[in-house]
């Protein structure tokens, strides 16, 4: 997954998701664009499921390396 290819769904930069600046000193985990540092993805677990937000993403494409 690390070499999945994304693009920021503002500033339309793409690079591989290990590129990404992540925050994990937190409830949860929050994935960061580093051109433009808007939010690209959020983790966090509530009672056992792990919710994931992609909402900041325009493409996460796990083929494309």
């Amino acid at each position: 997954m690390t070499t999945a290819a994304s693009v920021c769904g503002r500033c339309h930069d793409e690079r591989p998701v290990a590129e990404l600046v992540a925050y994990v000193r937190a409830p949860g985990t929050v994935v960061r664009c580093r051109t433009c540092a808007s939010v690209l993805m959020v983790l966090v677990e509530v009672r056992g499921i792990t919710c994931v937000d992609l909402n900041g993403l325009a493409t996460l494409d796990p083929a494309r390396t």
